[in-house]
């Protein structure tokens, strides 16, 4: 940590999204105290959702600072004596010093094996409570470096001032995610080493499966354990019990009846849950269930039981568990079970890869597991953008400035001008509207503020709540140079049918139909020969947002009308494509203007001079959505409404001309987005001859 304790670096970032607000309280506490700290300081904290009894705050210095590697080993050494203080047994620490910091693998190296001597030589090399240092990484090659390191450098007289197995190096090969705030490990290793609280055994009706992970289970636990399975059998299947852990390292063995399915798996491991809650346990560790002697595919296994977990955590009662590891005994299954992990079926980003296709999916695959800093590209899919930049959802508002930040750099590498993001964190994150907009516009401030140059030139906030919408707009974003939009997710009016992906799908309406009838009745003029709707998805977005803009501005009035609008077989084909476009204007007069013009009553718009008959002798009429706002009076040569108030230019202007104010009847449009062509009413005008 910095002399701030502000969460600004990797290793910290990883901390808070695992352990939580907990963590920061000490962190505050000295911020609020506005107490200084100095580098090689360390702070005890709690440990929140960490499966640790304490956490050791360190203040390291930056490399290059006067006397740095003297500070790095005061980290270290105050952190030994603080553990020591508490009675810890063992400490874990990362590579001290690397990454944001700056120094390399041989400096922290070099400061740690210092302070590890320092400490030992001032308890006359036995201290009283810890027993065990481990580095931990998770970069292979780190770990390599420093094993070497260690290997070269030695430990004077090992046998009497530090055992060489006392000093651990590893390497995490486990990956993580988070649901409902409860960390979700996966990692290679072996069930019965586990230090938790219950562990899952999948076994037969006679709980003596004695192959596999069920074997070496019952093989670690000894025999009392499989003497009370002889008592608690036989179970029927899908059932699950508990039984006494025996010589393992936790409380209780939940034995449960191995699945016929993967249905199974979800049914069986939410009863397991549920007798974890019994027993308010706090930590569980589940095999692959099913992949040995069930046969199922790693990733049906995963998916089954990753299912059952958020199902249970997402009940309205609050779990007593904490965290949860789901342990791969083999290298292949752990490799399977990695590649499901990501990308997230749930959420926003569900809804993306469901819209994406599975070519995108494949490509996630490919790029394998996201680092938490790093940010993935992948094509767009079947969606409407040329790339989806993909990133670990964050669960603190230091994270969503950090990974926004993160993909900003990622589009600039891509020379991508538009950006799109969602209202990062406010989901599974759980990070409140208010926080993360800040956070949002803190990272766009962070990325411009280092650029001289930068090719994005538009950036959209998209959000699909009405209440988080709300708490993104009361924010100012006049220090951010750049333009910046928040809109709300559109959503296609409920008379629609499925798209599958496309923009523009025209739909003939039966004439059973209620919608048929409903535009009929409304018509009421000529004999109509058919109907059919316009579903363009392109032009519904940017008629909403300028409907939205709209409504917000004038909240307590009818901004929006149905009217009719005239044309010609040709152009009623382009308008489909592409809406309505004012460079049509004069093909038949300009009287109230240079836009694209409307009426009240269908009458109007079915006259010949607006509405041609094809060589068929049929006519075309649009029935279409017109956002009308604010009137004013309409007038030859007009190229734009009127100024709302002409002293004032912030103000803007008037949202539609009409021919009369108080009783409009002709609407002229000047903004091509604010008008929607819902229904094309095809008809023939029939001439009634007196008898």
């Amino acid at each position: 940590m910095n002399a701030n304790l502000a969460f600004n670096n990797p290793v910290a970032q990883r901390f808070l999204q695992f352990g939580g607000d907990k963590i920061t309280e000490v962190c505050k506490t000295q911020q609020k105290q506005q107490q200084s700290l100095l580098p090689g300081d360390v702070v005890l904290s709690d440990a929140g959702k960490l499966s640790a009894g304490t956490l050791i705050y360190a203040v390291l210095p930056q490399k290059g600072q006067r006397l740095d590697s003297h500070y790095l080993q005061s980290a270290v050494y105050n952190s030994l004596l603080k553990a020591e203080g508490r009675g810890c047994a063992s400490i874990a620490l990362p590579a001290i010093g690397c990454e944001s910091f700056g120094f390399s693998v041989k400096d922290s190296c070099v400061a740690l094996r210092a302070a590890v001597l320092q400490f030992c030589s001032d308890y006359q090399n036995s201290p009283k409570n810890i027993r065990h240092i481990s580095i931990v990484d998770s970069d292979e090659k780190t770990v390599e470096e420093y094993n070497t390191l260690i290997q070269e450098l030695g430990f004077p007289d090992t046998s009497t001032v530090v055992p060489p197995q006392s000093l651990k190096l590893k390497h995490r090969s486990d990956t993580r995610v988070l649901i409902s705030g409860v960390p979700i490990s996966l990692k290679e290793g072996d069930l019965t080493k586990e230090t938790v609280d219950l562990i899952v055994n999948s076994t037969n009706k006679s709980l003596d499966l004695n192959t596999g992970v069920s074997g070496a289970i019952l093989k670690a636990a000894g025999q009392s354990v499989v003497d009370e399975c002889k008592k608690q059998a036989p179970l029927k299947a899908g059932a699950a019990v508990l039984t006494g852990a025996g010589a393992l390292q936790c409380k209780y063995i939940a034995q449960m009846v191995g699945p016929d399915s993967t249905a199974d798996i979800t049914s069986s491991l939410e009863k397991v849950l549920n007798l974890c809650e019994a027993k308010t346990a706090r930590t569980l560790a589940i095999p692959a269930i099913g992949t040995g002697r069930g046969g199922f595919a790693p990733k049906e296994s995963i998916k089954a039981i990753l299912t059952a977990i958020e199902k249970h955590l997402k009940e309205p009662n609050s779990s007593c568990l904490r965290s949860i590891t789901i342990v791969a005994f083999e290298q292949k299954t752990f490799d399977d079970f990695q590649c499901q992990k990501y990308p997230c079926p749930s959420g926003v980003s569900g809804a993306i890869f469901k819209a994406a296709g599975a070519s995108v999916e494949q490509e996630c695959q490919k790029h394998g597991p996201l680092q938490n800093d790093i940010a993935a590209v992948t094509s767009g899919g079947n969606l409407h953008c040329n790339f989806i930049v993909h990133m670990v959802g964050p669960h603190s508002a230091a994270e969503v400035r950090s990974r926004v930040k993160n993909v900003l750099e990622r589009c600039e590498e891509k020379q991508i001008t538009t950006v799109s993001f969602p209202a990062v964190g406010t989901g599974a994150g759980g990070v409140e509207g208010e926080d993360a907009i800040g956070a949002m516009l803190q990272g766009f401030e962070d990325h411009l503020n280092q650029k001289i140059l930068t090719v994005i030139k538009l950036i959209y906030v998209v959000i699909d709540q009405d209440n988080v919408l709300q708490e993104f707009q009361k924010e100012s974003v006049l220090s951010v140079t750049l333009l910046v939009c928040f809109l709300a997710i559109i959503h296609p009016p409920p008379t629609w049918t499925k798209m599958d992906g496309r923009d523009l799908e025209i739909i003939t309406l039966q004439s059973d139909s209620v919608e048929y009838k409903n535009i009929k009745t409304a018509f009421l003029r000529s004999s109509i020969h058919c109907d059919v709707k316009i579903q363009s998805q392109s032009q519904w977005q940017r008629y909403c947002v300028l409907k939205q803009a709209v409504d917000k501005k004038y909240p307590k009035q009818r901004n929006e009308r149905l009217l009719y609008h005239g044309t010609t077989k040709e152009i009623c084909q382009k308008i489909n494509k592409n809406g309505f476009n004012r460079s049509f204007c004069g093909r038949n007069a300009v009287v109230h203007g240079e836009g694209t013009y409307f009426g009240k009553e269908a009458w109007y718009s079915c006259q010949d001079k607006y509405s041609n008959p094809d060589d068929k002798q049929l006519k075309y009429i649009y029935r279409a959505r017109v956002v009308t706002g604010s009137l004013c009076k309409s007038r030859g040569g007009m190229k734009e409404p009127d100024p709302i108030n002409a002293a004032d230019p912030r103000a803007g202007l008037h949202d539609c001309a009409v021919d009369d104010p108080k009783n409009p009847f002709i609407f002229v449009v000047f903004c091509d987005a604010g008008a929607y062509p819902e229904y094309l009413i095809t008809f023939k005008s029939i001439v009634l001859k007196s008898p």
